[in-house]
């Protein structure tokens, strides 16, 4: 696990930013409540899930230093609308053949907790009622599904909302928080900033104080 100055570092060394303007942001979201405060130095403690999870949301935003809390808030406590699922399945006549078979509509309970046709990896990845919590989950999970292809996550300024989705071995997902499923002429005029698979395992590892490659910056 890392402490919030190795966390601060690796982070302005993803994002291409300087050390100071992520501790900056850091330092504002610990004030606000958003991260545990720790003290710095040998006394320092370790980073949480929900603390990476959060200034991830924080360089995300691209918002004013004095805003940046509130859109972290926002963002966090946006709530698990639902989602959808599909199986790849082969062809018998033809293995090179794969087709997508799409499953009941994925409720927020179904997704939690389970239930009749939900289907959801909920032991592989757990979610949460919130995007912060599933985001959180999902840097803690990540490095150990080997089975995962594909996994995105989407932010949506203005909406606001949030999607996750992923390929897990056969199964495709996409899970929604907020207004992260609306469609219409609003979200082409949304910022989006999108996460891809190769950056989220690089955050991922800050939590286990191991550095991988340096992925490319996402684009809005």
């Amino acid at each position: 696990m890392s402490t919030p100055g190795q966390m601060v570092r690796a982070l302005a060394d993803l994002f291409d930013m300087s050390e100071n303007s992520v501790d900056v942001l850091d330092r504002g979201l610990a004030a606000a409540g958003l991260r545990a405060k720790s003290p710095r130095g040998r006394a320092a403690t370790q980073v949480t899930a929900r603390d990476l999870a959060h200034d991830v949301i924080a360089l995300c935003m691209d918002a004013s230093i004095r805003d940046t809390p509130a859109f972290v808030e926002c963002f966090s406590e946006l709530e698990l609308k639902g989602g959808k699922s599909w199986t790849y399945q082969g062809v018998p006549e033809d293995p090179d053949i794969r087709n997508l078979q799409e499953h009941p509509p994925l409720t927020p309970n179904g997704i939690l907790e389970g239930g009749l046709f939900q289907e959801y990896p909920r032991e592989d990845l757990p979610m949460a009622a919130t995007f912060g919590g599933s985001l959180a989950s999902l840097l803690e999970h990540l490095p150990d599904l080997t089975d995962m292809r594909r996994v995105e996550v989407r932010l949506l300024k203005e909406l606001p909302g949030a999607r996750i989705s992923f390929r897990l071995g056969e199964q495709r997902v996409v899970v929604d928080f907020g207004k992260g499923g609306e469609r219409g002429a609003d979200l082409g005029l949304c910022t989006i900033k999108s996460l891809n698979m190769q950056f989220l395992l690089s955050i991922a590892a800050i939590l286990r104080n191991k550095k991988r490659p340096r992925p490319k910056i996402p684009q809005a």
